[in-house]
């Protein structure tokens, strides 16, 4: 299985607002959660939903990957 370390990037200063693990679709979940406002954690939620209404893209870039021989 292929595990991942991702980062979430604004768009204007290319830094970081979020840094996790996951695997599958994880990176994503977040845009999703935000759009449905089911984010817990709040300070993510409002980031992105701040970026989305001024018309911005956020990437959702792998930093680093493994795949888990188990």
């Amino acid at each position: 299985m292929l595990y991942y370390v991702y980062l979430l990037v604004n768009p204007d200063s290319r830094l970081p607002f979020y840094v996790g693990k996951g695997k599958f679709g994880r990176r994503h979940d977040h845009f999703r959660d935000a759009r449905s406002r089911k984010c817990k954690n709040k300070f993510l939620e409002k980031t992105i939903l701040k970026l989305w209404s001024e018309g911005k893209e956020i990437a959702a870039e792998v930093l680093f990957e493994t795949n888990d021989q188990n």
